[in-house]
């Protein structure tokens, strides 16, 4: 991180937000967001048995809010190109990726 007339040998704690805010691995993504509105943050950090495992932005969960597959279904059924098609292939993907990072099983 660079600060603009901050001198690099700054001590972090000179520098870092006191106290972030924080929510467990097992929250859900409303209440990340719930979290970061009521501190007026855009970033929460994640963590299990009390350890930093992560950290989770306001884009993060937006972005899966925007991939679902009804959205998906949505676009193919409308597309009227092959660059919309594509676009579609490229959401698959990503509800893909977003499913397995939840933990959701192939058989689902």
């Amino acid at each position: 991180m660079v600060l603009a007339g901050l001198d690099l040998a700054t001590p972090i704690a000179g520098v870092m937000t006191p106290d972030p805010p924080c929510s467990t691995e097992l929250a859900t993504a409303q209440e990340a967001l719930s979290l970061m509105a009521q501190r007026g943050y855009h970033q929460v950090m994640v963590t299990r048995d009390g350890r930093l495992v992560g950290v989770v932005s306001e884009r993060d969960l937006f972005a899966l809010q925007r991939v679902t597959m009804r959205n998906i279904v949505q676009s193919i059924r409308l597309a009227r190109d092959v660059a919309t098609l594509r676009r579609a292939r490229g959401d698959i993907d990503a509800l893909t990726d977003n499913l397995v990072a939840q933990g959701a099983a192939a058989e689902r």
